[in-house]
């Protein structure tokens, strides 16, 4: 990933956005990567 998770949360967070919609944004990152691996489609 091009940067870490928990950098990603708190740059989401300090976009002003609420706790919800970074957290789902972090798991649509998260859930994207492990479709990656398991696909061999990793960018």
């Amino acid at each position: 990933m091009r940067i870490g998770l928990r950098r990603y949360y708190k740059l989401v967070l300090s976009n002003n956005k609420k706790q919800n919609v970074a957290k789902t944004a972090i798991a649509r990152e998260f859930s994207g990567f492990i479709w990656g691996m398991m696909t061999g489609r990793i960018i």
